[in-house]
């Protein structure tokens, strides 16, 4: 939904009084506890990593999942890669909800804290529905710190530093998997020589974010507070605010007969009977003349109305509140009236504001709908995003299955493996993102037409060369060395790296200013239900059809050469739309 229209805001952590620094106006990112800031940054920043570790090491030990009490087979395998960025889809819907009516700081360490509980479950599991509900419940719980450490890192980043700070943030997550990797492959040599369980390095990650659970819960609760768009804000500030003016009876709702209340003379930011903006002051503003006439202005005061708002919802609501006061006072700017003159109730008004709300938030539902009809009506936004799936479906499939594929099938020694594929998915990727900018950047960016055609020109020019690379990998089946193997590895996560830069800013440019949050969420939604749990479940079912090796082979072979498609796709929907 799109809140720009929204007149109010509520805060993550509801009910919760807000820190001095933002109270009194402190600029989101210049606090008054830096210290406590980068302190809190560094929890995060550990729990990120820690909370990853599990994703690199549950492929090494796949072949463990094989035996008692488990069996699985490598479709199993591949569905239990998959469970949780599934249950990471399914708290989307939900925990954003959580994290704006409840305080953050709790709804994090309870969530942590049952994640913990679902991985204690995963270790003490002894049949598959255990092992797999273990799963789901691992990335239901653990999504609530992802959806609101980005919110927090914006907002409390120090000034000049808040790339930096999302920076180290998206870099994490992917340091914590090659981790997780690289130490239970090191001194692994497969499944006659295990060095050690996944269930005691599973418990090792457990007893790590055990402490910093606790310390997240030990710090302030007002460090964790962040104001955001709330759907529900305008209305449910209206009901408090309503309740709140009735009690004092500081809110004067007919001019006749009354005298100037206490808050005459003060200025306009300043809310009757609060420190904020009342709803009244910031709903009724359509004011119609004495005689009726909207937009005209008389003697008495009367200001001219503001223009509808966008869904046209609440135009007639709202023409029936006007401003009104006599010379020389500033009552004109606070003081509702009926058009007319007449005397009106309290309940009366509360129940127009009301309304007036509810049908603005119905139009903005309606607005949603309209609004992804427009976006998945776009080709070049639909390319953009499908290639983007495909490029983090390769990632994934290869991150789960690729130990697996060079030992069983070329037999390769386990711990090179893990040492090769580690030094690959640490320096390809960020070398490849890091190039795309540039490229991007020295033709122009994405913007305007010249800038689309030359960034969907690069993006195409590195699919291709990624989809050589992949064809290359699976060419010489059975009979290619480790060295060339992760050499074209490197090259394939190298140019898909490279296709991320331009693909996002071409996904976000594509689409009207206004629809870019929407389109951004649905993309997430896209990529992590169709890449990220679709490659390792997939990939696991054609294994067990035809072989894991091809499987593997149509995953790294297949999915690089649809993305290519779509990025032509893309290119020739950019030059249609010029």
């Amino acid at each position: 939904m799109s809140y720009e229209s929204m007149q109010s805001s509520t805060h993550l952590g509801a009910g919760e009084r807000s820190p001095p620094a933002l109270e009194s106006g402190a600029v989101a990112g210049v606090g008054r506890w830096p210290s406590a800031q980068r302190l809190l940054l560094c929890l995060f920043v550990l729990t990120d990593f820690l909370l990853n570790v599990d994703a690199g090491i549950l492929p090494v030990f796949l072949y463990e999942f094989t035996l008692d009490p488990y069996r699985l087979s490598r479709s199993g395998q591949g569905l239990l890669g998959a469970l949780s960025p599934l249950g990471f889809v399914i708290s989307t819907t939900y925990s954003g909800v959580l994290l704006q009516r409840y305080p953050p700081k709790w709804i994090l360490a309870g969530a942590l804290s049952l994640a913990c509980l679902a991985q204690v479950g995963m270790l003490a599991s002894r049949t598959r529905a255990q092992l797999f509900g273990a799963r789901v419940a691992y990335g239901l719980f653990y999504s609530n710190f992802f959806v609101f450490v980005p919110v927090w890192v914006d907002a409390h980043a120090l000034d000049g530093r808040r790339g930096t700070w999302l920076s180290v943030m998206q870099a994490v997550g992917p340091l914590g998997i090659m981790a997780g990797f690289g130490v239970a492959g090191w001194g692994n040599r497969g499944p006659s020589a295990p060095r050690w369980s996944w269930r005691s390095l599973i418990g090792l990650q457990v007893a790590a974010l055990l402490p910093l659970v606790l310390l997240l819960a030990a710090m302030p609760t007002a460090h964790f507070q962040v104001a955001v768009p709330s759907p529900s804000a305008s209305l449910a500030s209206a009901d408090r605010s309503v309740d709140a003016e009735a009690a004092a009876g500081e809110a004067s709702m007919n001019v006749s007969g009354f005298g100037a209340s206490r808050w005459e003379g003060t200025p306009d930011t300043t809310r009757i009977g609060a420190g904020r903006p009342s709803p009244l002051a910031t709903e009724a503003r359509i004011a119609p003349a004495s005689n009726g006439t909207p937009g005209t202005a008389d003697d008495s005061g009367m200001h001219t109305p503001s223009p509808p708002s966008a869904t046209g919802a609440t135009a007639a609501a709202h023409s029936r509140l006007v401003w009104s006061g006599s010379g020389g006072s500033k009552r004109s700017e606070r003081t509702p009236l009926l058009s007319g003159g007449n005397n009106v109730s309290f309940a009366s008004a509360e129940g127009r504001i009301r309304r007036s709300l509810v049908a603005r938030n119905r139009a903005e539902r309606r607005s949603f709908l309209a609004q992804l009809r427009t976006i998945f009506s776009n080709p070049l936004y639909v390319c953009a995003v499908s290639t983007l799936t495909c490029l983090c479906f390769v990632a994934e499939g290869l991150r789960f299955w690729v130990a697996s594929y060079r030992h069983d099938v070329f037999h390769d020694d386990f711990e090179s493996i893990v040492l090769s594929f580690t030094l690959v998915s640490v320096t390809s990727p960020i070398s490849g993102v890091f190039l795309g900018g540039l490229l991007t950047d020295a033709q122009g960016g994405y913007s305007g037409v010249r800038g689309l055609r030359n960034a969907l020109r690069i993006t195409a020019a590195c699919g291709l060369c990624a989809a050589a690379a992949a064809w290359l990998c699976t060419a010489h089946r059975g009979t290619l060395s480790l060295l060339w193997f992760s050499a074209l590895l490197w090259l394939v996560l190298f140019f898909g790296g490279a296709m991320f830069p331009p693909l996002t800013g071409i996904m976000l440019s594509s689409v009207d200013a206004e629809m870019r949050s929407v389109a951004n969420s649905m993309s997430l939604l896209v990529t992590h239900l169709f890449g990220y749990f679709a490659a390792p479940f997939i990939t696991g079912v054609l294994a067990d059809l035809s072989g894991l090796e091809a499987g593997f082979d149509w995953m790294l072979r297949g999915m690089p050469a649809i993305a290519a498609v779509f990025t032509l796709g893309a290119l020739i929907a950019a030059e249609r739309r010029t």
